[in-house]
């Protein structure tokens, strides 16, 4: 179990290690190579150019972030708030390679990484490494973690609650992680562009999100070559709202929790 101390006293990766602490041959182990293209995909939100460079090499990365940031989602730099948590805590809690925890960790965040997926979590340690930005990593295959409560700013959750049974669990070990008035985003994907299906996710979601106050929930990233020729005449913001792929969610945890009174023993 991580120790309390490991949240203001992060230690920087070493960038020689990898899987099980052996040297990488020679950017990264043969088995995370395998996931490189599906990764890539996943996280650029685009297919990989044929002139990519080797997976897992710092251009690699680079690359990675210019589709995920400048190219496919511009609007996500200021949705997730990355150059506003400068000496904080944040919790980067989800799938991925890490890509949004090295934006807060460049802006001066205190960063803890947390994902399910082992093979994810390695290749996020060794993108740290290669940015020499520093992080705690750590596997959660559970909704867990080893932290004392209200020791975070910040918990930023990607793609972790689209099981809406497991949802419940993770919102509240966040709400218990969170201190007082802290922070949570989330950005999750929808099953479709349909109007409907992403309203009854909505309306599953907010019953689970009832622990925070000032929850605010909306449809995100809609580019024009995804719409028919009709569509494409519509203000972008409103169809966004609407058809939007992905939702993003913004909440706080109240700073005055209300508690049941005990009765009197009699």
């Amino acid at each position: 179990m991580l120790q309390e101390h490991a949240l203001s006293s992060l230690e920087l990766v070493n960038p020689a290690q990898g899987c099980n602490g052996a040297a990488l041959p020679p950017t990264i182990c043969e088995r995370l190579r395998r996931r490189a293209t599906e990764w890539f995909r996943q996280e650029a939100l685009t297919e990989p150019p044929a002139d990519l460079a080797e997976p897992f090499t710092l251009p690699w990365f680079l690359a990675l972030e210019y589709h995920r940031y400048h190219r496919q989602a511009r609007w996500l730099t200021q949705a997730l708030e990355f150059a506003e948590h400068d000496g904080e805590t944040v919790l980067a809690l989800g799938r991925g390679l890490g890509s949004d925890g090295v934006q807060y960790a460049r802006h001066g965040a205190r960063v803890i990484v947390c994902n399910p997926d082992a093979d994810e979590l390695e290749a996020t340690r060794h993108h740290f490494a290669l940015r020499a930005l520093p992080a705690v990593f750590h596997h959660t295959p559970r909704p867990n973690l080893p932290w004392p409560s209200a020791s975070i700013d910040l918990a930023c959750v990607i793609q972790m609650v689209a099981d809406l049974v497991a949802a419940s669990d993770w919102l509240a070990e966040l709400h218990r992680l969170l201190k007082p008035g802290g922070k949570l985003l989330m950005l999750e994907s929808l099953p479709s562009y349909s109007y409907w299906a992403g309203q009854r996710v909505i309306r599953r979601l907010l019953p689970r999100l009832s622990i925070f106050e000032e929850v605010k929930i909306r449809r995100r990233h809609l580019r024009r070559s995804e719409l028919g020729w009709l569509w494409r005449w519509w203000p972008r913001p409103w169809l966004e709202r609407c058809f939007g792929r992905f939702l993003l969610v913004k909440a706080h945890k109240p700073i005055h929790q209300v508690h049941q009174a005990l009765p009197l023993a009699a």
